[in-house]
């Protein structure tokens, strides 16, 4: 195949690949943006270089592999897509979901089967309080009102079933009650977890195996515990996990493959991030991250059972994120762009990649994040 009349341009911050040989044509792959045009000058040696030339570069050469597939096309013939790569980075794709009011407090997110982003949240634009549900397709965003009686959907928490119908755990202010609301084919339904003086804060709810719900949430005062309750077929079941000072706030849950619960909140008595979790001996505890005032914790388990952590850090305005290997606890910044990082929820695509929807103080907005992969050729892909 000859490939000399090829000319090459990298093109920053863009999310689709540009393909062409005799003609200019488009490959929508979701992740960058490449120009087969000109290459541009100082990069690969001088301006409106060829690909022969590129390659004759070898310092250029042995930074890039270059690998292309032959393609046919009815309207434009053949084409060749050409995929550059200096070695694999990463970066945050931000945007914003919905700013009609003030909302997108106390989100929280799940991604279904096809990858696209579910998301419970607070719609606090007047005087009673409003559950809200956000969902993405094909088609864009949509945006149902689940609960609107009154003081209600504080501390959401969402998971999707294997249908990818919602389930989300929320605070009833109006009752001082935990509740649990889930959706299939005839609409919405309610339930009742937990009642008593300011039961059910900080929820986090979770599915397990038989798609029965587990929730983790902060029993208030005047006890300000950890709890967890989990369904059965029997119903519902309650258990505290950490009473040792002002335990539960900001809770996160997730289950591991055996079925066992792993927490993460904020220990409010020592300003910390902690993380409980549970095996065949009994409930265990870690402190995570120190002197951030940590908030709106959210936590997933990965596959090899370590978990992964976003939060806000309160005492920078900054968000936040903490994943578990073999050689411990990794802490990084994720935004720090103004007073960010409320609310956040964490969920990884089925790459493992994060996704975090949270909510903007500066600016009243709902945001979401993601880490993609890009290339070092490319730079940082620009968010919105």
């Amino acid at each position: 195949m000859q490939l000399d009349g090829i000319r090459l341009d990298a093109m920053r911050g863009a999310h689709l690949v540009q393909i062409g040989i005799d003609e200019q044509a488009h490959l929508d792959v979701g992740i960058l943006e490449i120009q087969i045009d000109a290459a541009p000058a100082g990069e690969w040696g001088k301006p409106n270089s060829t690909l022969e030339e590129f390659m004759s570069d070898e310092e250029a050469f042995m930074r890039t592999q270059v690998t292309y597939r032959y393609l046919k096309s009815v309207m434009i013939g053949f084409f060749l897509c050409l995929w550059m790569m200096t070695g694999l980075s990463y970066a945050w794709e931000i945007q914003t979901v919905d700013n009609n009011g003030d909302v997108g407090q106390y989100t929280s997110l799940s991604l279904d089967g096809s990858g696209f982003p579910h998301i419970s949240y607070l719609d606090f634009s007047n005087e009673d309080r409003n559950l809200k549900y956000a969902y993405m397709d094909m088609t864009g965003w949509h945006f149902e009102t689940v609960d609107s009686e009154g003081l209600k959907g504080e501390y959401t928490t969402l998971a999707l079933d294997s249908n990818d119908h919602p389930h989300i755990g929320y605070y009833d202010r109006a009752n001082s009650a935990l509740r649990y609301a889930y959706k299939d084919g005839s609409g919405w339904h309610f339930e009742t977890v937990d009642t008593g003086a300011w039961i059910g804060w900080y929820t986090s709810l979770e599915l397990d195996a038989s798609e029965y719900p587990h929730i983790s949430y902060h029993s208030h005062y005047p006890t300000y515990n950890l709890k967890y309750a989990y369904k059965d077929g029997a119903g519902w079941h309650a258990v505290t996990v950490d009473s040792l000072g002002d335990q539960g706030n900001h809770s996160s849950l997730g289950l591991d493959g055996s079925g066992y619960p792993h927490i993460s909140h904020a220990d409010w008595t020592n300003q910390a991030l902690k993380y409980a979790y549970e095996n065949a001996s009994g409930w265990h505890l870690e402190t995570v991250d120190e002197q951030r005032t940590p908030q709106h914790t959210s936590l997933t388990v990965g596959s090899e059972g370590y978990p992964s952590i976003s939060y806000r850090d309160n005492t920078n305005g900054h968000l936040r994120f903490a994943s578990k290997d073999e050689s411990g606890w990794q802490l990084e910044t994720v935004d720090s762009d103004g007073d960010v990082g409320g609310y956040a929820s964490l969920a990884r695509g089925e790459s493992g990649l994060p996704h975090i929807s949270y909510f903007d103080y500066s600016n009243y907005n709902l945001k979401y994040a993601y880490l993609t992969q890009g290339v070092d050729l490319i730079g940082e892909i620009q968010g919105g």
